[in-house]
């Protein structure tokens, strides 16, 4: 009988799910008067799950929860031409 050869295994993180992103989105550095674009939060949340060994969601599955948890946590936003802002928030450099 000749030996099988077996796929490697491969480990996939754990995906990002609602409780992760809130727990991003409490950790969001807030500033009266200041703003991010959804964009920037995003690459910033990108980041964050590669910090937490997350699989993050997609950018559409982000924007439909984050419009529900932001809600949730009073982080307001406002559409500017097209693109969303997020109010009182400062993201560091």
């Amino acid at each position: 009988m000749a030996d099988a050869k077996l796929a490697p295994v491969v480990t996939l993180p754990p995906r990002a799910d609602a409780t992760a992103l809130r727990r991003f989105l409490l950790a969001l550095p807030r500033a009266k008067g200041e703003s991010e674009s959804l964009g920037a939060i995003y690459a910033r949340y990108l980041l964050w799950c590669q910090h937490e060994h997350l699989a993050a969601l997609d950018v559409e599955d982000f924007r439909h929860k984050f419009e529900a948890e932001a809600s949730r946590l009073g982080i307001r936003t406002r559409k500017q031409k097209n693109k969303v802002l997020c109010l009182d928030v400062k993201l560091a450099s």
